[in-house]
């Protein structure tokens, strides 16, 4: 399942270059457009940080992608 979002900054604009880590994966960057997309399974929990120069570590937990849902 792919899990896809959009970081932005205090004035709602989009920050380039974060980095999307996830527990056990991979750390993809956002685009110019500050999207990202992450392949993760459904049913099982994530705990997902953000990380940008400039700014404080931001981490999700007990994020979950569930089966048919967006």
């Amino acid at each position: 399942m792919k899990l896809t979002g959009k970081v932005l900054n205090e004035k709602n604009e989009p920050l380039a270059g974060v980095s999307v880590k996830i527990t056990g994966g991979g750390a993809p960057s956002t685009d110019i457009e500050g999207r990202f997309t992450l392949s993760l399974a459904a049913g099982k929990k994530y705990e997902i940080t953000f990380s940008a120069i400039g700014y404080a570590p931001k981490t999700i937990t007990g994020a979950e992608v569930i089966a048919g849902q967006s």
